[in-house]
């Protein structure tokens, strides 16, 4: 389950503290009635979704409209700290790590929108750490290491819905064995217009952007120590115009940050925090 992201503004990063901000966003505990209002959307379940075809494939199982909407700007990089059923750091070793962005339409805000009918681009992947057979960005997770995203600098203001999914191989050897644990955070971006503005770019939807036998989601020589990950769903939007072709040594937009780190990184001087438990 998704436990807690934190939007850092590029401000911040450089150290500007007069425009800096960073939001925690923690999120809600499946199947509980306990939770403080969050902008990333509850599932019901820890389990995984391994048919494509199935709704749920979209933002996770049961996946409910959050109540908040967390506050962005073209170039902040987001930083998502994932953790187990039953354990504080994520529990799988090896698969892709994937974050889609869905401009929501005009006149529609990402608290109410129904992602049934979102239309994804993606901007970040990440496989395997370096060269065939190598280890994989998702094992450094179950280590404590959070992933960090940056939002494209070409982003129209506007609401946004941010899925991003990790994808557990162990069982891949057979059709439907991936395990997708696909989450989504109501995102809007300010900067640029105030008038949302349409994106050009290739995408896709969920159900709808995989299909059950392709290469990242049947892979049999999984564990050959030769093994080259080839990516699935569609290529990684480079410019809000244009794609990139798939990689598997593509690591997009990401960064890997261990938790000393990321406490550092929280703890510089900002004009402004928002904190959702």
């Amino acid at each position: 389950m998704l436990f807690e992201a934190v939007i850092t503004t590029l401000a911040a990063v450089a150290g500007v503290s007069a425009h800096g901000f960073a939001g925690i966003l923690s999120g809600p505990t499946p199947d509980s009635n306990n939770d403080a209002p969050s902008p990333i959307r509850k599932v019901m379940s820890v389990y995984p979704v391994t048919n494509v075809s199935d709704p749920n494939i979209n933002c996770g199982i049961g996946a409910k409209e959050a109540a908040l909407v967390a506050a962005a700007n073209p170039g902040d990089k987001v930083t998502i700290k994932w953790k187990g059923a039953s354990t504080p750091n994520w529990g799988h070793t090896m698969g892709p790590i994937m974050t889609y962005l869905a401009q929501v339409p005009a006149g529609q805000t990402a608290d109410k929108f129904n992602t049934q009918h979102a239309k994804f681009f993606k901007i970040d992947q990440a496989g395997q750490t370096g060269g065939p057979g190598s280890p994989w960005v998702q094992a450094r997770m179950m280590g404590g290491m959070a992933y960090a995203v940056t939002l494209p600098n070409d982003l129209p203001a506007s609401d946004y819905i941010m899925r991003h999914e990790l994808i557990a191989l162990h069982y891949a050897n057979i059709t439907n064995g991936a395990q997708h644990y696909p989450a989504c955070i109501q995102l809007r971006i300010g900067g640029g217009s105030n008038a949302p503005k349409a994106i050009s770019a290739p995408t896709v939807s969920f159900p709808g952007g995989y299909t059950a036998n392709e290469k990242g989601l049947l892979v049999p020589d999984l564990r050959k120590p030769d093994f080259v990950y080839t990516f699935p769903g569609p290529p990684v939007v480079k410019s809000l115009g244009a794609a990139s072709g798939n990689s598997s040594m593509n690591l997009g937009n990401s960064t890997i940050e261990d938790e000393g780190n990321r406490s550092k990184c929280k703890n510089q001087k900002r004009s402004a925090r928002l904190v959702y438990w």
